[in-house]
């Protein structure tokens, strides 16, 4: 079974994106606004360091998904659809939940 490796990264990437915001979330003493910014920020950082990684190591024989391991520009929108995705789900799901709700009503 053949999978476009797209898909991969943008799944990959939506869960690093949860992930991230849950922890941001935290870090930030639940600042939506500046926890989205960081989830953004960090992922991304995060999608270009391991593009330029994939131009270090080369070939790498993974059998199911290619042969070869390099930086790709449209791997990298791969990775930020995803994490833009996340952001966006997650912002969907705060306000499906509680619709009234803003972010001073949280302090």
């Amino acid at each position: 079974m053949i999978f476009n490796d797209k898909i991969i990264h943008i799944l990959e990437y939506f869960i690093l994106g949860i992930l991230s915001f849950r922890f941001f979330n935290i870090v930030n003493n639940k600042n939506v606004t500046l926890s989205n910014i960081s989830t953004f920020i960090f992922c991304t950082i995060f999608a270009i360091s391991d593009e330029i990684h994939q131009g270090f190591v080369g070939y790498f024989d993974s059998g199911e998904f290619g042969s070869v391991r390099d930086p790709d520009l449209f791997d990298l929108f791969a990775d930020i659809s995803g994490i833009s995705t996340s952001i966006v789900i997650l912002y969907i799901y705060r306000n499906l939940r509680n619709p009234y709700k803003t972010e001073t009503d949280v302090k």
